[in-house]
């Protein structure tokens, strides 16, 4: 029963990032403005083209562009970014092996930062820590500041 619950969660989170990033389209002089915002270091921008290829809207799909490019905008303290960096660590996406600690970090800090997504897989990612795991990533989260990585 318990994987059931685990397994629709997840399919729930899944449906709702597919049907957000989705939700869009742009054309190639947009999505090659956008690279060139992005890579001057506009965080809306980073969050945007990550779910850019993380969708395959417009570009190859590449969850490793994806993850590259949410980090830069976590980093810069966009909590979306911080989201959905932490749901691609939870699920794997561009990330080998998953890890539930990393994504329990930028999650919690997501959290923090006011994006309230979070809290549908907080507890399940807490179910996959170690008590120092969760402590050390509440602690992370709570000591954070912009523009560290790690």
């Amino acid at each position: 029963m318990k994987l059931l619950i685990i397994g629709l969660i997840v399919l729930a989170i899944g449906a709702a990032i597919f049907f957000y990033i989705t939700s869009f389209s742009m054309s190639p002089k947009e999505i090659e403005q956008l690279r060139i915002d992005a890579d001057s270091g506009n965080a809306q921008a980073q969050l945007k083209l990550g779910r850019t290829y993380f969708s395959g809207q417009g570009v190859a799909k590449d969850y490793n562009q994806a993850l590259i490019y949410f980090k830069k905008a976590a980093i810069q303290g966009n909590a979306e970014a911080q989201f959905n960096l932490g749901s691609m660590y939870y699920m794997g996406y561009g990330v080998v092996p998953v890890d539930f600690g990393t994504a329990y970090k930028w999650v919690t800090l997501s959290l923090k930062n006011g994006y309230d997504a979070g809290k549908v897989i907080l507890p399940l990612l807490q179910n996959g820590l170690t008590q120092d795991q969760k402590i050390a990533g509440d602690k992370w989260a709570a000591e954070w500041k912009q523009g560290n990585s790690e």
